[in-house]
């Protein structure tokens, strides 16, 4: 059986954290400069779902900063229990090496491309609502950023809460433990994903944490990528033993040859 090389896993994620956190840092400290650049707040674009669907008068402040830590919490929420749930179901393991090469390649990509960038961020006042230094540049570093200021070709959040519900759907691929919904499981658990990222979609948007079409592009960006046979293969190749998985591909070899000889015989 196919094992996980648990290694590999827990040093890409964690250079992944530190790289997502100095990039995070490096496109606040940008925007700060930036704004010291033109000697002036730089204001949001507009937005016609902010101006005509959700006016933003019509939100307090304390109730916009409220639904950012709802946005946080239901995403950090839902993430959780995809990977407690895999970790307690059958742990198939290309279903984790799946979620890590999909990672590898989201998150550099978004840093990135959100870095060469500037945008005016959809919040106002996002330099001070995140409490980002304006001096020095050492912070970026070491400063622990639970929210950066500038991230707004991308909705992380929604990237993530796709990636995760495809993670969930995957685990519970023909398998449950009512008889009666094993060939069904997987498009319930994904509806129900579905329907939570909408739900984050909506407060995040009320909130004006990201611009709607970063949410669209986000959206369509994710489900490529996380859906595409070569980054499957990618993360079989980085995070799955050859040898496993080359046992693995012999086995179901054999058993569909069994099975056409059995059909034959009949």
């Amino acid at each position: 059986m196919a094992t996980i090389k648990w290694i590999r896993i827990v040093f890409a994620f964690t250079i992944l954290a530190y790289f997502d956190q100095i990039m995070s840092n490096s496109i606040s400290y940008r925007q700060s400069e930036y704004q010291k650049l033109i000697n002036r707040t730089i204001e949001p674009l507009p937005d016609i779902l902010f101006k005509d669907w959700i006016p933003e008068d019509k939100i307090p402040f304390h109730e916009r900063f409220t639904m950012l830590q709802v946005v946080d919490i239901f995403t950090v929420g839902w993430c959780s229990l995809s990977f407690l749930l895999w970790l307690c179901w059958k742990r198939k393991p290309e279903v984790l090496a799946n979620l890590a090469a999909v990672e590898l390649i989201l998150i550099p990509l978004f840093a990135f491309s959100q870095w060469f960038t500037v945008i005016p961020d959809s919040l106002p006042n996002c330099l001070t609502v995140a409490d980002i230094p304006r001096e020095g540049y050492n912070w970026v570093w070491s400063r622990v950023s639970f929210r950066a200021c500038g991230d707004m070709l991308w909705s992380s959040d929604v990237a993530q809460l796709i990636i995760f519900t495809r993670m969930m759907s995957y685990t519970f691929e023909k398998s449950c433990c009512i008889d009666c919904c094993k060939h069904c499981s997987s498009w319930i658990v994904y509806f129900i994903g579905t329907m939570w990222t909408m739900v984050v979609v909506v407060v995040a948007l009320a909130a004006r944490y990201q611009y709607s079409t970063a949410m669209f592009i986000t959206v369509i960006l994710t489900q490529a990528v996380a859906t595409h046979p070569m980054v499957q293969k990618f993360g079989e190749y980085l995070f799955i033993g050859f040898e496993n998985r080359y046992r693995d591909r012999k086995n179901s070899e054999e058993t569909r040859g069994l099975t056409m000889v059995q059909n034959d015989e009949i």
